[in-house]
């Protein structure tokens, strides 16, 4: 029997629609329908090869971006691999096929990203200027200085997430616009992606006296929201962003410096990086140290210099 790949993939992807997140279900059928189909969807399933696949993958890392023709993000290019691989899976589970050939094949070394966090003497200009003129929507932005929240996280949080008494917050959802499959943009909140990043950060007695006074004048059951009382866009509000940075007169930065601020500030000030991995979510320590590690090389010769004092070389006059 012949199968193409083509065919064998638009089945697979049927066949998990009911089992992941709609958001990764979208992002397969994007990188299935404009990636895999066209290069390797005329090849019969069986003659697929790990050589074949391994060309496909360079190719889309040397120009496979289709907006500037430049390579593909490394984590778009593992995806595509994943999506591969539990296909031809599934088709060993049919039994379609005896073996999978693609199992072997390795995913592209990933290159860590440089953390733009802002420095104190702008975080203390970006926090002055929303203190003596903003909105009460800027607030959000002093939020994700003093948690760590990612956009999507902050934008979907609800009074109910507030615990007052406690002085908790907690993080059950997240929110986007997406296409869906008829190409057309839409609300989308869901869950967190994963599992630890449901979670629960205590919260800055600062942080939540405001809390309390904004609850007290607030009309949506949504902390940040629009003048109708609806969900504010994703892009809404890094337009924001980027007018509260313009206007305090620090470096322009995406929202997510906003993030990786709060850890920076956080490894500065002595937090252990178990706790750390903890607040903003991550699936274990080692992904924190390895993204913030850098932040701690003050702390670090500090740390070396007082251990240094000790020592008889420090007594001795010279």
């Amino acid at each position: 029997m012949q199968i193409l790949f083509k065919d064998w993939l638009i089945e697979w992807l049927e066949s998990k629609k009911n089992n992941i997140k709609y958001r990764t279900f979208l992002r397969y059928n994007e990188l299935i329908k404009l990636h895999i189909l066209e290069n390797l969807g005329n090849v019969e399933i069986k003659n697929l090869s790990l050589q074949m696949v391994q060309d496909f993958i360079n190719t889309q890392m040397e120009k496979g971006n289709l907006n500037n023709g430049k390579g593909m993000s490394t984590s778009s290019a593992k995806t595509m691999i994943s999506i591969i691989k539990n296909s031809v899976d599934y088709a060993v589970d049919c039994g379609i096929l005896e073996d999978n050939k693609i199992a072997r094949m390795k995913n592209p070394k990933s290159v860590e990203r440089y953390v733009d966090a802002f420095t104190t003497q702008d975080q203390i200009k970006i926090e002055n200027y929303i203190q003596n003129n903003g909105r009460k929507n800027h607030i959000g932005i002093i939020i994700c200085l003093y948690t760590g929240l990612r956009l999507g996280e902050l934008l979907s949080l609800t009074w109910d997430d507030i615990d007052f008494e406690h002085s908790m917050l907690k993080v059950n959802r997240t929110y986007s616009v997406i296409k869906n499959e008829n190409g057309e943009y839409i609300q989308h909140i869901d869950t967190p992606k994963t599992f630890s990043s449901r979670r629960v950060i205590p919260l800055p007695p600062f942080l939540l006296k405001i809390l309390k006074q904004l609850k007290r004048t607030s009309t949506s059951n949504h902390i940040i929201n629009t003048c109708h009382n609806t969900l504010v866009s994703p892009r809404s509000y890094q337009r924001t962003f980027e007018k509260i940075t313009r206007k305090a007169n620090v470096p322009k930065k995406n929202f997510h410096s906003l993030r990786h601020t709060f850890a920076t500030r956080a490894l500065e000030n002595g937090m252990d990086v178990k706790t750390l991995s903890k607040i903003l979510g991550h699936k274990n320590p080692m992904i924190t140290l390895t993204k913030y590690g850098h932040s701690l090389i003050e702390t670090k010769r500090k740390m070396m210099n007082a251990l240094a004092k000790i020592s008889v070389y420090n007594l001795k006059k010279v």
